[in-house]
């Protein structure tokens, strides 16, 4: 049977009210399949009396045809039909991934449950008698029409979520190239040499909880005659800690000292960056422990702020605390600090750590602490530098239990041959 397409009435006065969400009918086209063209025509003039724009097929296969190409929202098709049935056209329809969604309504004069649950099992989404009154096919296609409209809003959402999800991806992906590449240079400022300086040998860790820590430490020449030592922790992790302390490392270089610190003096370089470095409006701050080691003389002059994992280890077991009693950097304007000095002897070692090391905890909750730490290394002193790293390492995670540490954790090892 031909297309039929007969002309809309006045939509200002023949337009259906549908529910806020819900299309108007002026936007609906409804596909009318039936083999009767009296039958047919009739229902078609009945939608089309009410706003609808409506389409005609005379069996399922020309159906098929129509729908493919104008993809009706509602399509109601008598059973009965030559060629292909209802049933085998509403088949049809929801197996076209395209088509799917479009509500099927099937004519018919069969009212046994049976037949209806037939129906059903072949895709049909409601049934209305041929007999029905034009209130009641209005109706179903209403019905049909906002279960039509709930379709495409849940299609739209789950289009935005997977767009919004591969968004997401994608800066997940590019931020996590940044982090990548900001690691890479945050590890470019840690020692290289595992001999710093004639005489001195050098092991560490480094393991930040994420892909950047807050944690960084140094062994840097000062001068022919001079080699820095420092480890700090910035309050916090994650970038913005690292960030920092990037940004604070670059003044403990040699080539800036003279310019912005102005010496080389543990305790006078501390009170230089507490003026540089105040606390921030967030309450960020730095602890820091600074050593500069004359080599000729092998006197190690420090100082601290707040920084009090660092202990010598002397060859023959005396331990001493190398810690000076401050307020972290930032904390108070004008507070000074004090600068103290030790004489280091062949075999000594110098162990700095930071607070991610000694404070993890036991799953009852103890800490580890500074004591055991301490006493870690000096059980180790007479292995290798690096392995007595190493085991201080193995027996905090022991300790807590857990390979990976909550907080940023560093250690390093300075041992004089």
């Amino acid at each position: 049977m031909a297309i039929m397409n007969h002309p809309a009435p006045d939509r200002a006065h023949a337009s259906v009210s549908l529910p806020a969400g819900i299309e108007d009918s002026s936007a609906a086209t409804i596909l009318v399949v039936d083999d009767e063209p009296v039958s047919c025509t009739a229902l078609s003039l009945k939608l089309e009396r009410r706003g609808y724009r409506v389409l005609q097929a005379g069996d399922g296969r020309e159906g098929v045809t129509v729908a493919r190409r104008e993809y009706p929202d509602v399509i109601i098709s008598d059973w009965m039909m030559p060629e292909m049935d209802g049933l085998a056209f509403c088949e049809a329809v929801k197996a076209d991934e395209a088509l799917r969604p479009t509500y099927f309504i099937l004519l018919t004069a069969h009212d046994q449950p049976e037949q209806i649950v037939e129906g059903f099992n072949h895709g049909a989404d409601d049934f209305v008698s041929k007999a029905a009154s034009t209130p009641e096919v209005i109706a179903r296609v209403r019905a049909g029409l906002r279960a039509r409209a709930m379709m495409r809003q849940l299609e739209r959402t789950h289009q935005d979520l997977a767009d919004s999800h591969e968004l997401l991806v994608q800066k997940q992906e590019e931020l996590e190239v940044d982090l990548q590449s900001a690691a890479r240079f945050v590890r470019s400022l840690l020692p290289k040499e595992e001999r710093p300086a004639p005489g001195v040998r050098l092991a560490w860790k480094y393991l930040p909880s994420l892909t950047l820590g807050g944690d960084l430490f140094g062994v840097v020449p000062w001068g022919d005659d001079c080699l820095g030592v420092y480890i700090l922790d910035a309050s916090g992790h994650g970038a913005s800690a690292a960030l920092r302390v990037a940004s604070l490392v670059t003044f403990l270089r040699a080539d800036a000292l003279p310019q912005q610190i102005g010496s080389r003096d543990p305790g006078e370089i501390l009170a230089a960056l507490n003026r540089l470095f105040p606390l921030s409006e967030d309450g960020e701050y730095f602890t820091i422990w600074i050593g500069s080691l004359h080599l000729p003389t092998r006197e190690l002059r420090f100082s601290a702020a707040g920084h009090s994992g660092s202990v010598l280890v002397r060859k023959d077991g005396h331990m001493d605390h190398l810690f000076q009693p401050a307020l972290p950097v930032g904390f108070r304007s004008g507070t000074s600090y004090l600068t103290r000095s030790v004489t280091l002897q062949a075999g000594d070692r110098v162990i700095l750590a930071s607070d991610g090391l000694y404070d993890v905890p036991s799953i009852n909750g103890e800490r580890w602490g500074l004591a055991r730490f301490m006493r870690a290394v000096l059980d180790s002193r007479d292995r290798p530098l690096a392995e007595s790293i190493n085991d201080a390492i193995v027996q905090a995670r022991c300790w807590q239990e857990h390979p990976r540490f909550a907080d940023d954790a560093a250690l390093v090892g300075l041992e004089f041959e």
